[in-house]
């Protein structure tokens, strides 16, 4: 059985609501987010998403918080899609995550799609909770899922 997804484009603050809720050590307070992707089964019903915040054109950087009901929505295609929005249409050079120190799937999940860990920030999160810096650049993406398209992506 194979499992259609899509992804939905133009619904950030449902998208960022949606994400925010799931953060399991504290629900983000996204000020100026610059766009949100969400994730949607066959039926339409949203499960997941993807927030881009902290986009500074000037460094060619922005962030990227995920969020889903399952480890297990994302695939090949939906993550080139998304490498082409990221890194071609928005022309980013570097995208960080953090996470829980703890939290060891979402850990598991930046590693598996080309994210190199950075470093610890201590007690992050309060005393004794730490948290856990990752990135990937443009060209360790293109390596990993191959040439971004430079149109926009939507």
């Amino acid at each position: 059985m194979t499992r259609r997804r899509r992804l939905l484009w133009g619904h950030d603050q449902t998208v960022t609501d949606f994400v925010g809720n799931l953060a399991p050590v504290e629900r983000p307070l996204w000020r100026d987010h610059y766009a949100s992707i969400g994730i949607l089964r066959q039926d339409g019903g949203l499960i997941g998403g993807m927030v881009f915040s902290e986009y500074k054109p000037q460094f060619s950087t922005v962030e990227v918080s995920v969020g889903g009901v399952s480890c297990y929505l994302f695939d090949s295609p939906m993550f080139r899609e998304v490498g082409n929005f990221i890194f071609g249409h928005l022309g980013v050079h570097r995208v960080f995550a953090r996470t829980s120190e703890s939290n060891v799937r979402a850990q598991r999940m930046l590693k598996a799609i080309g994210f190199r860990h950075e470093g610890v920030k201590g007690h992050f999160y309060g005393p004794g909770r730490h948290a856990s810096d990752w990135r990937v650049l443009r060209d360790e993406w293109i390596d990993r899922w191959g040439p971004v398209a430079l149109e926009e992506a939507a």
